[in-house]
């Protein structure tokens, strides 16, 4: 190769060579929403002195995992040929092709554990409430979000309190959602709004159940309750559609409240409590949360309260302390999650099975 000789680049200011500088562009993008792939074609001719202009010389895609961090907004799509809604993706990989205002459903599962003993430590089993989530986002022509459809399976309920669950979008609007449906209400602590969130907060809240034992159809005197489980599907109708940076990816601040107490809230570590939430509690115990610093529902060394995983959990015994039975899972708390990040896998070394529930 020869390093001499003339070169085109991606940015228009670089392509000095070209003496007209209406043609100093030798690149375009086009994004191909469907196949989530950003298209790129490169022009190797000099344009301002004969070319065919065809940008077909060099074409390639890139994409991004996930393919929400890029920013697309301004990038035309990829107009297919066969597209029978009009909305810009092919029939072939528009999961929804006769439905215009629908496109792409994208999912997202995993799992979340709670204590629900907060701020005490409690027995630090991660069985009072496991969820298994599977979560939609429903996405039209433009990769913008229309709708979320969501099952939420209670896996396992080792606790007396009656406990409640919901999440917490903590850059959304409540008007931005027109409605929710398919939550499970029956204790009377819940007030929400005409669309189904809830009513006082300043951030969309929507509250999927308000007592466990409720949605499992069983009683308090009955747990632990594993098998069959349950699964509450709810729907989240966006009033507009919007960017998926407004909501975040499942499972946004998920969060519980336990016994009945809305105001006493358990939330991932590092997540932020909603606007209903009594900060009394905070400091106190085993907890160390601190306010001013952004450090939330974790203990001195970092322990937490609630964990998220991205596949099923396969929880501990009952008054089994989880890291009895995931060898790894202390260096990954206490390290910020930077070390042993897959310490949930079932690996060689990785757990103890005589600690987990069978």
């Amino acid at each position: 190769m020869n390093v001499n000789q003339t070169k085109f680049y991606s940015r228009t200011d670089l392509n000095i060579t070209e003496s007209d500088p209406t043609k100093r562009q030798h690149t375009v993008q086009l994004a191909d929403y469907g196949r989530q792939h950003l298209m790129n074609g490169f022009e190797d001719q000099t344009r301002s002195v004969g070319s065919d202009n065809d940008f077909n010389d060099l074409v390639f895609y890139v994409t991004a995992n996930p393919w929400t961090a890029i920013d697309i907004d301004e990038i035309p799509p990829v107009t297919p040929s066969d597209d029978d809604d009009g909305d810009g993706i092919s029939n072939e990989i528009d999961d929804f092709p006769t439905d215009p205002t629908r496109a792409i459903r994208n999912t997202y599962i995993g799992a979340l554990a709670y204590e629900d003993l907060w701020p005490s430590k409690g027995d630090y089993d991660f069985n009072d409430l496991v969820i298994d989530y599977e979560v939609d986002h429903i996405l039209n022509g433009n990769n913008l979000l229309v709708d979320i459809e969501a099952d939420w399976t209670i896996k396992a309920v080792f606790a007396g309190y009656k406990n409640g669950f919901g999440i917490h979008f903590e850059n959304l609007d409540p008007t931005e959602i027109a409605s929710v449906s398919g939550t499970n209400m029956s204790e009377n602590i819940i007030t929400q709004n005409a669309n189904g969130t809830e009513a006082n907060q300043d951030d969309a809240t929507v509250i999927i159940f308000d007592n466990v034992f409720t949605a499992v159809q069983s009683s308090g005197s009955l747990f632990p309750h594993t098998s069959p489980t349950t699964t509450i599907s709810s729907t989240i109708n966006m009033s507009n559609p919007i960017s998926q940076n407004s909501t975040g990816l499942p499972p946004y601040n998920a969060f519980i409240f336990a016994n009945g107490n809305r105001d006493t809230e358990v939330h991932l570590p590092g997540k932020k409590p909603t606007d209903l939430a009594s900060p009394l509690l905070f400091g106190t115990l085993a907890d160390a949360t601190d306010t001013t610093s952004d450090y939330y529902y974790k203990t001195t060394n970092g322990l937490p309260w609630a964990i998220h995983i991205s596949e099923p959990f396969d929880f501990p015994n009952e008054s089994t302390p989880i890291n009895q039975a995931y060898l790894f899972f202390t260096t990954w708390t206490t390290s910020g999650g930077n070390s042993n990040a897959d310490w949930y896998l079932n690996l060689p070394g990785y757990r103890d099975s005589s600690k987990i529930y069978d």
